[in-house]
């Protein structure tokens, strides 16, 4: 490949990469309503399902999830 369509890719990667953190924008209330996750086999307390869903379409992921607090609650990744 030429250094040009390299470049182009590379563009075009950045310009996805970016809309797609637009549209994973953070509407949620902060409102408590905690619910666990597991992410990598651990279970991580989300303050509510919404932010769950932003931190799913950050990540291109589909993470399931139970209503309450975790019994071990660490945060969730940035």
């Amino acid at each position: 490949m030429s250094y040009a369509v390299l470049l182009i890719i590379a563009v075009a990667s950045l310009v996805a990469c970016s809309t797609l953190a637009a549209n994973c924008g953070d509407p949620c209330e902060d409102d408590y309503d905690p619910v666990c996750a597991m992410l990598d086999g651990r279970p991580v307390e989300f303050l509510n399902h919404c932010k769950l869903e932003i931190y799913n379409c950050q990540h291109r992921t589909e993470t399931y999830f139970t209503k309450g607090p975790c019994p071990t609650t660490p945060k969730p990744p940035e």
